[in-house]
């Protein structure tokens, strides 16, 4: 897991997780840290940076993928030398009341963990405008979470943790959180 900071503007960032999925520096992460939507058109933001736990120093990434509908994305960087190594991937399919934990770097406080269960294994999330297929996690995650991962009891990767829940009348709905499974993330 790396912490992620995205931004245009040094005064505006967006924060985040990214995963280590091969030993050749890809990272699965979440499309709205590293691009967003204006007017229609796909616009990358300027500087997309990512660092270890162990770092004080951040490592610009390539942007090798970014489906903003999917809000999946796909970084590269050479972190070799700080020793990570690639999250296995799940062999199994989550499972109502399977216990998981998620990984990532909540509210820009560093790389942290909560435990929680799957409380619906595949669920439609539509927006109007996407729809896609999610894990429901009764878990708790916060701003800095996305982009991180959803680990089985193994420790192995599920998906990747996208968004949390909001009531009818906009506010986020605590406890609730939708990941990405991780078979949509192909690279």
């Amino acid at each position: 897991m790396v912490e992620v900071v995205s931004y245009d503007n040094p005064e505006v960032k967006e924060y985040g997780t990214a995963t280590m999925m091969d030993g050749k520096g890809v990272y699965a992460t979440n499309a709205h840290l590293v691009c967003h939507s204006s007017g229609g058109e796909k616009l990358m933001f300027e500087h997309v940076l990512i660092r270890s736990a162990f770092e004080e120093n951040f490592h610009e990434v390539k942007i090798t993928k970014c489906d903003v509908d999917m809000d999946v994305a796909l970084i590269e960087c050479d972190t070799s030398d700080i020793g990570s190594k690639p999250i296995k991937i799940s062999e199994r399919k989550p499972s109502f009341g399977d216990t998981v934990y998620a990984i990532g770097n909540g509210l820009n406080h560093g790389i942290g963990i909560s435990e929680g269960i799957i409380s619906v294994p595949e669920v439609r999330f539509e927006t109007g405008i996407v729809s896609r297929n999610v894990i429901q996690c009764d878990i708790t995650v916060n701003g800095g979470n996305s982009g991180g991962a959803l680990l089985d009891s193994e420790g192995a990767l599920l998906g990747i943790v996208s968004f949390r829940a909001k009531s009818p009348d906009g506010n986020i709905a605590y406890g609730l959180a939708y990941a990405i499974p991780v078979e949509l993330f192909s690279y």
